[in-house]
């Protein structure tokens, strides 16, 4: 049976792809911890929660966070986070999520006080510096591909402009270093590649369904329709990534094309320039995210088959804890009790689509980790020319 083949190639691809991007030390630390972990579906969960909330917000950086030559946000993110606003975040944090607020009860063997993970440790602070409010982080998807993209509930920081424009998200802002005369056309094209790329994540979605449906019901009576209906499922995804994939080249060759008309023709404004500079701090900031995202599925994939095999005990022992802590009538212990129960509905209702979340996940960082590095690297040219301008400037002022 080919359970989790498609799977395996496509995070195989994304660690390779994602191997030496900003955020690897996170990435890292991350898999000498699961190296240490006895199977546990849970962890892989939370694994793969983490990682479509990272995903979310690289979503709203690129697509929904408004930008300016004077917008905070771009270096609140890319500014390295010290031991104290490490330990605020976890203050703030640590006992809203179930799983960690309650974990010293069912976990007693482990003799330790739980900490975030450096990886949640940055998504934290991204939630901090983006949204006024928190959002609901322990909504999974499921199979809505909306979903994947953005939070339910999320309400993002206003920003202002006081010295420029300002810009609806990073990727127009990207856009608009551009000449005019190329800008409609980049939309353009920029709109083909998203529709491509919706499709194969759909289409995604409709095989990890399938692989779970596959490794939850082995030997039964028509397992081999189901194989079948995956086979076929594949050749199509196959040729739903060779049209997105030539839509993502046709978008990126525009925008080399006017990324050159800048390079030879446009003289560029310092407000220009400022603008470049916080359209690439932003950028870091999703590549490191689409780097840690990553790394979490990557791991969550590895870990999942053995920790399925664990499910009914590990649902076993939640139980047990909860009816525990629901006997203690001190408040407290009522709390940790309701918190332990949202841990064992949540496992419940999202084990079966550990798949589908780390398939449709890490079409996603590949591709928010490839969208922000051609930017990345657009607006390295244009940062380039500038400095050229400058010295062309310099020369002729010496000249005259």
């Amino acid at each position: 049976m080919k359970k989790f083949k498609f799977l395996s190639i496509t995070v195989t691809a994304l660690a390779l792809f994602l191997n030496g991007c900003s955020g690897a030390i996170n990435s890292l630390r991350e898999a000498g911890s699961a190296a240490l972990e006895k199977p546990n579906v849970e962890k892989q969960l939370n694994r793969a929660k983490l990682g479509i909330n990272l995903a979310r917000t690289n979503s709203d950086i690129l697509y929904n966070m408004p930008i300016s030559v004077d917008a905070t946000w771009p270096t609140q993110l890319s500014q390295e986070i010290t031991p104290e606003r490490q330990n605020e975040l976890q203050d703030r944090y640590m006992e809203k999520d179930p799983f960690y607020a309650t974990v010293k009860y069912s976990d007693v063997a482990s003799g330790s006080l739980p900490t975030l993970s450096p990886i949640a440790v940055d998504f934290y602070n991204r939630v901090d510096v983006l949204y006024s409010e928190t959002p609901d982080i322990n909504a999974l998807p499921g199979l809505d591909l909306q979903k994947y993209r953005e939070f339910p509930d999320a309400q993002l920081n206003r920003v202002q402009a006081v010295k420029g424009k300002l810009y609806p998200n990073v990727e127009e802002a990207v856009i608009s270093l551009t000449p005019e005369s190329y800008q409609e056309d980049l939309k353009s094209a920029n709109s083909e590649m998203k529709d491509a790329i919706e499709k194969v994540l759909s289409k995604k979605g409709e095989i990890g369904d399938i692989e779970s449906y596959l490794e939850s019901n082995d030997g039964i009576p028509d397992i081999s329709a189901k194989e079948q209906e995956l086979a076929v499922k594949e050749k199509e995804l196959e040729e739903l990534e060779k049209v997105a994939d030539e839509k993502s080249n046709i978008y990126f060759h525009k925008f080399e094309e006017a990324a050159k008309a800048v390079e030879n023709s446009i003289s560029l404004s310092p407000q220009h320039v400022e603008l470049a500079q916080n359209i690439k701090k932003a950028l870091d900031s999703v590549n490191s995210g689409a780097t840690q995202t990553g790394s979490l599925f990557v791991i969550a994939l590895a870990k999942i088959k053995p920790s399925l095999e664990q499910l009914d005990q590990e649902l076993l022992t939640l139980k047990a804890v909860q009816m525990r802590l629901t006997r203690d009538p001190a408040p407290w212990s009522q709390n940790a009790a309701k918190l332990v129960g949202k841990r064992s509905a949540s496992i419940g209702v999202n084990a079966i689509y550990m798949l589908p979340y780390i398939a449709i996940g890490s079409y996603y960082s590949i591709q928010q980790a490839m969208i922000s590095s051609k930017y990345s690297d657009i607006v390295s040219i244009i940062l380039t020319a500038y400095e050229t301008q400058l010295a062309q400037e310099s020369a002729e002022a010496k000249a005259n």
